[in-house]
């Protein structure tokens, strides 16, 4: 785990342990269109983005989901509750991260290689009606 980063930053074999054994939740931050395609199992998808007018795979033309940090609030109301936040491959991740704690969460870290990462390492990966 990486603590040069405002938080925490974890590999994937550490977002693993952390899900599976630990049970700290994994709030994935990609679309919904994204989530859908292929997502960590136990993951919630709470988008810190949202598609645009362009479509679901123009990520340059994505907007701000203002119901950010309020989504994630309804699920977490323990602002010092441990929390992973990822997307793709890591700047939505950061984003969210940042919101969160501005918000003033204090538990929140960031898996630094999102789905690309965990693609990458052979981990188990859910999809709807898979």
């Amino acid at each position: 785990m990486s603590s040069d980063a405002p938080h925490p930053i974890l590999s994937a074999a550490e977002t693993q342990q952390l899900v599976e054994k630990a049970g700290v939740p994994y709030i994935d931050v990609r679309t919904p269109h994204e989530f859908a395609e292929g997502h960590v199992p136990k993951s919630l998808n709470v988008p810190v983005a949202l598609e645009g007018a362009a479509g679901p795979h123009d990520h340059d033309k994505l907007e701000p989901n203002p119901a950010f940090v309020e989504e994630v609030r309804k699920l977490f109301p323990d602002t010092k509750a441990e929390v992973i936040v990822a997307c793709g491959a890591g700047r939505r991740a950061a984003r969210a991260a940042a919101l969160l704690s501005e918000a003033g969460y204090t538990g929140v870290k960031v898996f630094r290689d999102g789905m690309k990462g965990w693609t990458a390492e052979g981990l188990a990966v859910e999809k709807p009606g898979a």
